[in-house]
């Protein structure tokens, strides 16, 4: 009876023990595979690159971080020192062009400001565009934040503010033929300028999405009550938030018009859109990367996480704890 008893004992053990040994082994093969099956429809993602500026360290830098598709790894490609930010990364992956400005109002920067190249293969940079020549094009003073890449990293749009009291003042340079012109933007319409491309400006004007066409002078309105957003490389997507709200971010079809919202934050993150570049595309249009950080008494827990948006799930490629650097992701050429 005993030896009875004993065998039960036991077969109820290997039973319980397979049937906790399923969920934990087999299913999560199975939904890897269907993952993977999923993506196989999908346009392959590229490689992406993000900026991470260290401002509160000395001396002060910005680390160069690629998100390696092949390798599913996300590693550092090199630093720039100073605040390098606003970048474009050119059609062939060769290099990063952007703007090495103040963010902190900096009076005596530890590097000398202007527009700067980072070479991907070489690890080093160069300026292509010093900061005291840029003060002779205009009058006023830069801001550097609103001041963007353009062309294959071969133009850029340097900003202009207190001249002439008009708003937004843009002197378009060409930095392979070194001709310049002021860029055809309505002066005094947006309030913040989100981005520019060739010959395409987006900005924003009493917290509504517009896009205006610096060769046919059409201005065009497309979401409403928005605070920031990230315009898809070929302009039919574009993803925004609302003003004070750092918990959700929407999705609109420029084409249909249509918002929906696609991301909500947790009950103890919020999503980092303080700056221009502060979310990024694909190439694609069916990847969205972006930052969700956990707030902390002296730094913040970072997550740079890519949103799919053919299966709507998101993913994280890289954790920083206690972080208090500043993150921006890298455009396309063509954007």
């Amino acid at each position: 009876m005993e030896k009875e008893r004993y065998r039960m004992i036991l077969l109820w053990v290997l039973l319980i023990t397979v049937i906790f040994m399923i969920p934990t082994h087999i299913i999560p093969s199975v939904i890897y595979l269907k993952d993977k099956m999923i993506e196989k429809n999908m346009p392959p993602m590229e490689d992406f690159y993000f900026l991470v500026y260290e401002g509160l360290e000395k001396p002060q830098h910005t680390i160069i971080y690629k998100y390696d598709v092949q390798r599913d790894e996300t590693y550092e490609v090199g630093r720039v020192a100073g605040y390098f930010h606003n970048g474009e990364i050119n059609s062939k992956k060769e290099y990063i062009t952007g703007l090495r400005g103040s963010l902190f109002n900096e009076e005596k920067p530890e590097a000398e400001f202007g527009v700067v190249r980072f070479y991907l293969k070489d690890g080093i940079s160069e300026i292509l565009l010093s900061d005291e020549e840029m003060h002779t094009f205009e009058k006023g003073k830069i801001h550097w934040l609103l001041s963007y890449i353009g062309d294959d990293g071969e133009k850029v749009y340097i900003h202009y503010y207190g001249v002439e009291d008009i708003s937004n003042v843009f002197i378009s340079y060409d930095l392979r033929t070194g001709e310049r012109k002021r860029a055809s933007v309505p002066g005094g319409k947006y309030k913040e300028i989100l981005d520019i491309s060739e010959n395409v400006v987006w900005g924003i004007d009493d917290s509504v999405i517009t896009r205006y066409d610096m060769r046919t002078g059409e201005i065009r309105k497309t979401a409403e009550n928005a605070r920031r957003a990230y315009i898809s490389d070929d302009e039919t997507k574009l993803v925004f938030t609302r003003p004070g709200d750092y918990k959700h971010m929407y999705l609109y079809d420029v084409k249909s018009r249509e918002e929906k919202g696609i991301l909500r934050a947790g009950w103890n993150t919020m999503f980092l859109e303080y700056y221009q570049y502060s979310s990024g595309w694909d190439k694609s249009g069916e990847y969205y990367f972006y930052v969700e950080v956990f707030p902390r008494i002296v730094g913040s827990n970072i997550r740079v996480k890519v949103y799919n948006l053919r299966t709507k799930k998101s993913r994280c490629v890289y954790i920083e704890t206690n972080s208090r650097g500043s993150f921006e992701f890298v455009r396309n050429a063509g954007a």
